[in-house]
């Protein structure tokens, strides 16, 4: 189209719309897996259904993650991101749903219980297996508990003092 435009010094498409039409109908298509003329035959209706729809995998056992697994989510890369800088979010998810979806998503839901909106690909998401959260830092103290802001999440909980493990540094 640009071509033309260039080659006739006109902006006019109207002119080019059947050529246009022809061109973009007899040119094959991979999501349909053939040409428009050909999908729109009465004949291939049901391939071209076939083709756009597939059959979704009932075998749900494939999946990496179930309901209720802890997960990380990707952070959202820009280009030349720093190779040492996490790839993945400190904050921890769980597996609230496994949608009947092919590729394979998930719905998840934060540490409060709250959804996340949207859906998760499995290639979005990374197991989660440690037991133990990071504390950034301890906002009070009382006799048996401590308000303890965690690492990589906004709300800050009460724990008892018992329940914290003391990282230790040997030199």
């Amino acid at each position: 189209m640009w071509k033309y435009f260039t080659e006739n010094d006109t902006k006019k498409w109207i002119d080019i719309l059947p050529a246009l039409m022809k061109n973009y109908n007899s040119s094959y298509h991979r999501s349909i897996k053939m040409t428009p003329e050909q999908g729109s035959l009465i004949e291939n209706s049901a391939e071209v259904y076939k083709n756009l729809f597939p059959k979704i995998s009932s075998d749900l056992k494939k999946r990496k993650f179930n309901v209720g697994d802890r997960i990380r989510i990707s952070r959202k890369q820009k280009d030349f991101r720093k190779g040492y800088l996490p790839n993945f979010t400190t904050e921890i998810f769980i597996v609230s749903e496994k949608l009947k979806t092919e590729p394979y998503t998930y719905k998840i839901k934060d540490m409060d219980g709250e959804e996340v909106q949207g859906s998760f690909y499995e290639q979005e998401m990374v197991k989660y297996d440690n037991e133990f959260y990071e504390i950034e830092k301890i906002l009070k103290s009382n006799k048996n508990k401590m308000l303890v802001k965690w690492k990589g999440y906004e709300t800050p909980s009460w724990i008892n003092k018992k329940d914290i493990l003391q990282n230790v540094k040997h030199n």
